[in-house]
Formats: C-alpha cells, sequence, structure tokens
C-alpha cells in the first residue's frame, strides 16, 4: 500500500522489496459491481507475463479476492498449502452495506489520528449493525480500541477502552 499514490517505477519497488515481479492491479466500482485488474510483470525488461480482470456483483467480493488469488497463485511458482486453497473455496456472501462501511472505516484508521481513529470505530459498529457475523468489523473495532486506548492517542484509559476492546473481540 505504500506505492499506491506514488509514481509506480517497477524497478525502485521491486528493488526495495527483493522481487523479481511485481504484481500490479486496480479495483473500481460502479454501483454495486467491482472490477478487479491484476497484471504480473517482470522487472528485468518490463514484460507482462500474464494480465487478467475479473468482474462480479460487490456482494461476491470474498469469492472474487478468493478467484483473483489463485489465478495469481496459477501464474506463479508460490505453492499454497492446501488448508489455504480450503479457505478461498469456502467464503461466504458479504453485505455490500458492511463491506463499504468497513472499508471506510480501514481508510480511517489508517490516517491514526484520535479523530479519525474514533470516526473508523463507528464504521466498524455500523457494519456490525448490518451484518453482526462480519469478523473484519469486529476485528477493526478492535484495532481502534487498542490504539485509542495507547497513552500516546489519549482518547480513553486503557481501563476503559480494554473491555469494549474485548467485548468487540469475541463478537456477537
Amino acid at each position: 500500500m505504500r506505492y499506491k499514490d506514488a509514481p509506480t517505477d517497477i524497478n525502485r519497488i521491486a528493488r526495495e522489496l527483493g522481487s523479481t515481479y511485481v504484481l500490479d492491479g486496480s479495483v473500481r466500482r460502479s454501483n454495486n459491481r467491482v472490477r478487479i485488474a491484476v497484471q504480473l510483470v517482470e522487472v528485468s525488461d518490463h514484460g507482462h507475463l500474464w494480465a487478467d480482470s475479473y468482474d462480479r456483483e460487490l456482494s461476491d467480493i470474498l469469492d472474487l479476492q478468493a478467484e483473483v488469488a489463485k489465478a495469481v497463485t496459477a501464474q506463479t511458482s508460490v505453492r499454497v498449502s492446501a488448508g489455504a486453497v480450503e479457505r478461498l473455496s469456502h467464503v461466504r456472501p458479504v453485505v455490500p452495506e458492511a463491506y463499504e462501511a468497513y472499508l471506510r472505516g480501514r481508510l480511517l484508521w489508517n490516517q491514526r489520528s484520535a479523530n479519525s481513529i474514533m470516526r473508523a470505530a463507528g464504521l466498524f459498529e455500523r457494519a456490525i449493525s448490518i451484518d453482526p457475523n462480519y469478523a473484519p468489523a469486529h476485528a477493526g473495532l478492535v484495532d481502534c480500541y487498542a490504539v485509542l486506548s495507547a497513552t500516546t492517542m489519549g482518547a480513553a484509559s486503557p481501563a476503559e477502552i480494554i473491555p469494549k476492546a474485548k467485548a468487540a473481540g469475541e463478537g456477537p
């Protein structure tokens, strides 16, 4: 993600990551549809080894992510454990509104100010109210509580926040 808004220089990125290949991609959304476009590039000659795009309804986003992960794995020499393949093949549908609230919460959480973390917590709570079993939203809420309890944030005392974090982590 640190390269997301930087000018793309795959030679520099590959050098910093110690990589021979770079996987580049984009995600676009239109209403309730999402498209992921990915390409695998060999750094030495900037040759495109593989590229594809995937379109789905937003409610199928986890299936889409799993399909892209499988395709990328098939195009590389990466070995995936049987357990990982099993997990990728069984994903539950996502409620688009919960997923969107979660993503907006993560965006705010990554800003790391007390105000943005508190706003992120509200979005994670909204995602949980839409889909009480949506584990990433529970994890996001725990992350918010953990950061808010840090003395550098000073937004709340650990004694006040830790019980809330524990309850959020335990889920419904």
